[in-house]
């Protein structure tokens, strides 16, 4: 039970991280492959760099929807 949890643990902490550097990419505006590396510097084990690299490009072709509601949301508020 205990390996169990550990072992998912291990995974959900594997995608946080890779996630995040993808974010990271994100704000300085890289491109897929910029994605990739930095998703990817947090693991080597390949099993891990499969994660890592699909957390990636989740994040890469998502993370301007944030964005654009943000922008959205500051428009409509400086019409009213």
């Amino acid at each position: 039970m205990l390996e169990r949890f550990a072992w998912a643990l291990d995974w959900l902490g594997l995608v946080v991280f890779a996630t995040t550097g993808a974010l990271a990419a994100s704000r300085k505006q890289m491109d897929v492959e910029g994605f990739a590396l930095l998703a990817t510097a947090t693991g080597w084990v390949p099993a891990y760099l499969v994660v890592c690299v699909l957390s990636a490009c989740v994040v890469f072709f998502s993370a301007h929807i944030p964005q654009k509601r943000a922008k959205a949301a500051a428009g409509s508020s400086r019409r009213r």
